[in-house]
């Protein structure tokens, strides 16, 4: 919802680290993000799905995996604020170690607002926010996101943790996951790279849209945005790369264009 400022940035990245096709469930925006799909949409890289109201973010998971099974081989449940980062390879190869398995649980690595009070003028989110929890092993840090064969999807009912109809929910290591947490932070392989609040302004933004899952009113809570409360380091994920060829690919604005 009211993606439109990052969403090529989010397309063009996943791209390059090896996507190959995007399914798009917009929670009634009322900036210009179907005009900024619309090129994607008839390149055929985009399937877009209008889904206005409230609540809607479970019957929207339930929805790709009914309707995209058989396919597609793996789909990843993500949101916009969400990079997927292969270390060493693209997610194609990565996965290929996983045929004999159902899910990949991957965990996340939250980032900050980076001490930015105002929305940045420039810069992709990737390359403006380098500062994460200190503790690797934090508890927010513990969450997985899933990459799940849709056939094997029984019902989502929770964003991190798929119930699944068989088969195997393993982390990068090939060790079992059991719920939405893993016991320890394992991003050796793969890693999500969580932009949660981005400055300080575009997470009241944030805030004031409201829960995907729910109707409760949303508060502000400084330690989502400022992680120096318990403690907090710079973090190179190593996408500099991805950064530099981003720049070859569009523009390094936040104006949605």
């Amino acid at each position: 919802k009211n993606e439109a400022r990052y969403i090529r940035e989010w397309i063009e990245f996943h791209r390059i680290v090896g996507v190959e096709h995007f399914f798009i469930y917009d929670n009634g925006s009322t900036d210009n993000l179907r005009e900024l799909l619309e090129p994607y949409i008839q390149d055929k890289l985009v399937t877009y799905h209008s889904c206005p109201g409230t609540c809607l973010q479970f019957p929207a998971y339930n929805d790709a995996a009914v309707r995209y099974a058989g396919k597609t081989r793996w789909l990843a449940f993500i949101d916009a604020d969400e990079f997927i980062v292969v270390h060493g390879q693209n997610i194609a190869n990565f996965l290929k170690g996983f045929e004999d398995c159902s899910a990949v649980g991957v965990n996340w690595i939250m980032f900050d607002s980076d001490g930015k009070e105002k929305m940045p003028q420039s810069g992709f989110v990737i390359s403006n926010y380098f500062r994460t929890l200190q503790d690797i092993d934090h508890p927010c840090n513990l969450h997985i996101k899933t990459i799940v064969d849709p056939r094997q999807v029984k019902f989502i009912s929770n964003p991190h943790y798929i119930k699944l109809k068989g088969g195997r929910y393993v982390d990068e290591n090939g060790q079992q996951i059991c719920s939405a947490f893993t016991r320890k932070n394992s991003t050796k392989r793969i890693q999500i790279n969580h932009y949660y609040s981005k400055s300080v302004e575009e997470y009241m933004e944030k805030i004031a849209r409201g829960c995907a899952d729910g109707t409760e009113a949303r508060q502000p809570v400084q330690t989502d945005y400022d992680y120096t409360v318990e403690g907090a380091r710079h973090y190179d994920s190593g996408i500099g790369d991805i950064a530099l060829k981003l720049k070859g690919i569009i523009p390094e604005t936040y104006n949605g264009k």
